[in-house]
């Protein structure tokens, strides 16, 4: 049986009341047979609730296999990747330019910074085709040493621009 992350939860919740009620029906089994236990300790239910729950108690297995079973399609977090690639951009003064082709694994980011060596003033410009990046309002500004983390598949959908000739540092993990 397959589910969903939404019903997902409701049915944990229901396994964990089922599971209470199946402890509370062996609790109320083992006291009725010890008659030495002094009566406030003892629980008392009617004939009808006590074979409710010894019914539950005997269909726990079959709810234990149907909760291993489920798959809720979470994906955790990617495992740690083995490499890294770091890579360097010059940039021309208003002269939009494509960063290399870089794959980047799923889960994961390109990350790209202003040089820290760039001239104190200037402004490099992040945007995802060549004429948003000369377009100042729609590319992303970065000042030196700032960096800005994008979530991409590939490095080559990335556009970069400067005021003043600069450089753009760039990072992303490998597999």
């Amino acid at each position: 049986m397959t589910m969903n992350k939404d019903s997902g939860l409701g049915q944990i919740t229901a396994v964990s009341s089922m599971a209470t009620a199946i402890g509370v029906a062996l609790l109320a089994l083992r006291k009725r047979k010890d008659t030495d236990i002094p009566g406030e300790y003892l629980v008392h239910l009617d004939e009808e609730t006590l074979q409710l729950l010894i019914a539950l108690a005997a269909a726990v297995e079959g709810i234990k296999e149907t909760v291993e079973g489920l798959d809720f399609g979470v994906q955790g977090f990617p495992p740690n990747c083995t490499s890294f690639v770091t890579f360097q951009v010059p940039v021309l003064a208003l002269t939009p330019r494509q960063l290399p082709n870089f794959e980047i694994p799923e889960g994961f980011s390109l990350v790209v910074k202003s040089h820290p060596n760039n001239a104190v003033g200037t402004i490099m410009y992040v945007a995802r085709s060549g004429p948003d990046v000369q377009n100042f309002a729609s590319g992303w500004p970065l000042v030196v040493q700032e960096s800005l983390g994008l979530a991409v598949t590939n490095s080559n959908a990335i556009w970069v621009s400067a005021t003043v000739g600069s450089v753009l540092c760039c990072v992303v993990e490998q597999r």
